[in-house]
This record gives structure tokens, sequence and C-alpha cells, in this order.
């Protein structure tokens, strides 16, 4: 199965937000900024010869958005670095790229919304949490995009269905113990209000995970149902299966 093109997932979006994006005195900007020290005893999660090291990350990006009473637009991109002391032989410096784009349109009885991630990261970053394998510092892109669309049946019930996709691939190397990785997922279901405090929710969930780097293609479907109940202003609670 051929791939979709990363940069197709980011033009979906784009030509949804055009219109909006053309008024530009309806769009709002905020600079992003952060730093932090770093400090490991093992970062290289070696399990003998362990060597300390300390070092700085940095964050900096640019935030645009519109909102409205009916529609919220966001575009948001972010560089995100960190430098380690002494020679960087094990390849912990990185230097990442992460841009998040999408809206949120309501209407009377409706809700929809679209999200795009689209992050180039290093595996010291990212595979630790997925894999457990970082003794190569790779390039890994993470591409993502999700719906979610809600409608108003009825006074008390509400029916939605959402669809959702993610590819990773490691696009400068041969992976060598990493997967590349494909996830086709969707939702339905509705939420019924019993009163302004109770709420029950039915939701079914699909999934279909298709491994590249080998032959792998995992099919899941389940289920589930919630009770929440608000409690006061602060508090709410709730029970599901």
């Amino acid at each position: 199965m051929s791939k979709p093109k990363h940069s197709f997932l980011l033009l979906l979006v784009m030509l949804v937000l055009f219109p909006s994006i053309s008024k530009a005195d309806a769009w709002f900007y905020k600079p992003l900024f952060w730093t932090e020290g770093l400090g490991a005893t093992n970062r290289d999660l070696r399990p003998d010869d362990e060597k300390g090291t300390a070092g700085v990350k940095v964050r900096g990006g640019l935030e645009l958005s519109r909102k409205s009473d009916t529609t919220d637009l966001y575009m948001r991109g972010i560089l995100n670095s960190a430098r380690y002391d002494g020679s960087d032989v094990r390849g912990r410096d990185y230097d990442n790229q992460l841009i998040y784009t999408g809206g949120d349109w309501r209407g009377e009885r409706y809700n929809f919304s679209v999200d795009v991630n689209y992050l180039r990261q290093d595996t010291s970053v990212t595979e630790l949490t997925d894999s457990g394998f970082v003794a190569n510092n790779d390039r890994r892109i993470d591409a993502a995009i999700s719906t979610q669309y809600s409608y108003l049946l009825f006074e008390a019930t509400q029916v939605f269905v959402g669809a959702s996709y993610t590819d990773v691939e490691f696009p400068d190397v041969t992976p060598v113990n990493l997967t590349e990785y494909e996830v086709t997922g969707g939702n339905a279901g509705f939420t019924y209000s019993i009163d302004q405090l109770n709420t029950i929710t039915v939701t079914t969930n699909y999934s279909d995970y298709e491994a590249q780097t080998f032959t792998s293609d995992v099919e899941s479907i389940g289920g589930n149902i919630r009770y929440n109940r608000i409690l006061n202003e602060q508090w709410e609670a709730y029970v599901g299966l």
C-alpha cells in the first residue's frame, strides 16, 4: 500500500483555512519561548560505563489564532533544540521541528473539528516511550490528522463520529530495532443527557495498526459506556465500563 505524502495532510487543512487566513486583521499572534537546564547521571542509558552530562534546552516558535462565535482556527510552529556538554559522539544534541494546525467550527446543532500534526523529531526524544530503543539518534517523522463531528439529534441526545490517521517514518535510514507504521482509527457513539447534571455516553472504537518495517496488521474493535455526574462547579465524577 502506497503511503500518502505528509505534505498532503497539511495541504488538506490549509485549503480549509485559507478563506479565513485572507482576513489578516482577524488573526492574532503570540510568540512562544521556553528554556530549561538539563542534567542526567546516565543520559545514554548504558548498563555500565555511566557518564553524567548537563545541557540546555531551548524551545521557540509562533502561534497564530483566530476566534469568532462560530470558528476557532490555530497554527503553531515550534523549534525545539537541546545541547549537551562535551563532544556529541552519541548524537544526543537535537534540533526538532513541530507544526500543529487545525480548526473548530460550530453551528446551532453541530460541531466539527480538524487537527493536523507534523513532528520532525529525533529518536532520542520519541522512541524511549514507543520502543525503548534509543541507541541510534535517527530522524523520525510523525504525521497525523484527526477529525470529529457531533450533531444534536434530539434535545437530549447528541451523536458523534470521528476518524484519525497516523504515519510514522524514519526517512534518512533503514530502521534498526525501530518500526515504521500506520494507524487508522475511528469512533462513533452518542451522549444522552438525563438532566443538566447527569449524562451517559456510549462509544465504539476501531483501530487498524499496520507495520511497514515488518509484516504486521492488527485490527481491534472495542467500546465503552460512561456515566458522568456534575457534583458542583469544581468537581464531577464518572464511572465507565
